[in-house]
């Protein structure tokens, strides 16, 4: 199946004549395409690819051309990870990786930034790569502690409290509700890309809190790392 061959069926012999015919074997030499992974913030994981190609087919770890999507899995650990397709036939090939075995594009619910990937040309009897990078959104649990003069003091009604956290391209309002009976509460924000960030308590609308008989604290500047709390 990897040979064409052309120029063979009816040869017409005419009287005192030559005749020629040219038989050709036009042999389809593969590639292959590597994928490669770099993982910060975890040290292990599995994770899904497809390759497509300009036709829009599909590509199974085999090389198996299929209609439908088919997805390849790369498992990473111990600080390596990678997955060939093999049998390829030499062209322009695109890669992107995936939330699942599935095949269900990436949302803002993935808990990774992806970097890498997109068109890869494989040519004959060599291995393309391409590179991913994916690192683990961390996230930040915000505690409000309710005081008087200083001193941890429990409320007599519940009692709201709303905060803002903001950074590049980013920004979400949630609120911690204390209960009655109680001093203190917790919210978390998830899913964040690793960098800077600023929190502030807000009012419910969103504009700034401001109580000249409050004294509030821990606002300001957080940093988010990858893959951590």
């Amino acid at each position: 199946s990897a040979v064409n061959v052309s120029g063979e069926g009816a040869v017409t012999i005419t009287a005192g004549t030559q005749s020629t015919s040219t038989i050709t074997n036009d042999k389809t030499v593969k590639g292959a395409l590597q994928i490669n992974k770099t993982l910060v913030g975890e040290t292990s994981g599995t994770f899904y690819y497809t390759v497509k190609d300009s036709a829009g087919k599909y590509y199974t770890a085999d090389g198996t051309a299929t209609d439908g999507i088919s997805v390849v899995t790369l498992s990473y650990a111990n600080g390596n990870g990678k997955a060939v397709v093999s049998n390829l036939t030499p062209g322009k090939y695109t890669v992107a990786e995936v939330a699942d075995d599935k095949g269900t594009a990436i949302g803002t619910s993935f808990g990774y930034t992806v970097t890498g990937g997109g068109d890869v040309t494989v040519t004959k009897a060599s291995t393309a790569e391409t590179n991913f990078t994916n690192t683990k959104k961390g996230s930040l649990l915000v505690t409000k502690d309710v005081k008087e003069n200083g001193e941890i003091v429990n409320l007599a009604k519940a009692g709201t409290y709303y905060f803002t956290l903001t950074g590049t391209g980013y920004s979400e309002q949630k609120s911690i509700t204390v209960a009655a009976g109680k001093s203190s509460g917790t919210v978390e924000f998830t899913d964040l890309v690793p960098g800077s960030y600023t929190l502030k308590e807000v009012n419910e609308d969103g504009s700034v809190y401001v109580d000249s008989a409050v004294n509030v604290s821990g606002e300001g500047a957080v940093t988010i790392t990858a893959g951590t709390q």
